[in-house]
């Protein structure tokens, strides 16, 4: 009984894990009641030629203004690192899916992430709130760029999680072909 309470709260406090062979595209995860997931693709992965792709490494020079570009209501940013490189051709795939999906502004229901696989690099938004958030390109670069990259290294794998009195996301990118997989942890209290 004890190892069955142990493996319900362990299950409650990860995130969702790619399917193996997940062909390349941007996805929905829901989150059921008896703790599976479902994946739901939005679109296949590919550049629009309309939309200026940008690479994840094209770090611009940090001024002293860069880190209040994603204070939102006196809200706060946590930069976390993976502490390895990630393949640059992926990586520069599933940002531009990720960031082409939340264009000008895609609601994101409560308790769902969006994210893009490209080969090993998963790229990805996360929605911590109760009820729907938004996730927008422009605040998916400036976690990447003013945020990840200056403090992880181009093309390391890492995350920004930014929490005000009324949103509470998370934008990041990492390896899903290595150890762990898990993305969008969340705590019994769906944070």
């Amino acid at each position: 009984m004890r190892f069955a309470l142990l493996s319900l709260f362990v299950s409650a406090v990860v995130g969702f894990t790619v399917p193996a062979n997940q062909p390349a595209g941007v996805y929905m995860v829901t989150y059921n009641p008896d703790g599976t997931e479902t994946h739901s693709l939005l679109s296949l992965t590919k550049v629009n030629s309309t939309v200026p792709a940008v690479t994840a490494g094209s770090v611009p020079s940090p001024t002293r203004f860069d880190a209040s570009k994603r204070q939102i209501n006196g809200g706060s940013n946590t930069i976390g690192c993976g502490n390895y490189e990630l393949n640059h051709g992926d990586t520069d795939s599933a940002y531009n899916a990720l960031g082409q999906q939340c264009g000008g502004g895609a609601s994101v229901p409560g308790g769902r992430d969006f994210y893009s696989i490209v080969g090993c690099t998963v790229a990805y938004f996360c929605n911590y709130n109760g009820g729907a958030d938004t996730c927008f390109q422009s605040e998916w670069v400036a976690a990447i760029q003013n945020g990840v990259s200056p403090v992880c290294g181009s093309y390391w794998a890492g995350w920004d999680r930014f929490s005000s009195s009324i949103r509470f996301n998370q934008y990041g990118y990492e390896n899903v072909c290595g150890a762990g997989g898990n993305f969008c942890g969340r705590g019994t209290n769906g944070r």
